[in-house]
């Protein structure tokens, strides 16, 4: 019968620590709302991350030199582009040939939006703007539909 109670206290205290937590959670969401959440938490994640780095004896610096060195920098982010033209393979999507190639042909161009606004003019020291919605480019960015207004 002890072991049952202890049992049961250890489930009690348990099921009060996730209660606990949750309305936590909640109540932040409700003070600072669904963005501000998700931006506090994921700040938290860096900064777990950073003490990690710290913990093994290194910086962030030689973590993103060693990943670019090692390739897996570049095998990441090729994987994130083939997990995003799968997507044009799930069901539901339409399966013709000009659907499909037209779901590649915007694939390709946010690519192309994002690496000149993310990575060709990433310079801190010397920052510019950069429109990823371009319509005057000979082969347009567009995020979406055609936008009437813009005509």
């Amino acid at each position: 019968m002890r072991d049952m109670l202890a049992l049961l206290g250890v489930n009690v205290s348990f099921s009060m620590l996730v209660l606990a937590l949750a309305s936590g959670i909640f109540g932040a969401i409700a003070i600072v709302g669904i963005k501000g959440f998700i931006v506090g938490l994921l700040n938290v994640y860096r900064k777990f991350n950073i003490l990690r780095l710290k913990m093994a004896g290194l910086t962030v610096e030689t973590e993103a030199e060693r990943r670019i060195v090692t390739g897996q920098a570049w095998e990441e982010w090729c994987d994130t582009i083939k997990a995003a033209g799968a997507v044009l393979l799930s069901p539901g999507c339409p399966q013709d040939p000009f659907t499909q190639a037209e779901g590649y042909r915007y694939l390709s161009r946010l690519v192309r939006a994002s690496l000149e606004a993310f990575l060709e003019s990433s310079d801190t020291n010397a920052p510019r703007l950069v429109s990823l919605v371009n319509g005057s480019r000979i082969a347009p960015c567009k995020l979406g539909s055609d936008n009437p207004d813009n005509h």
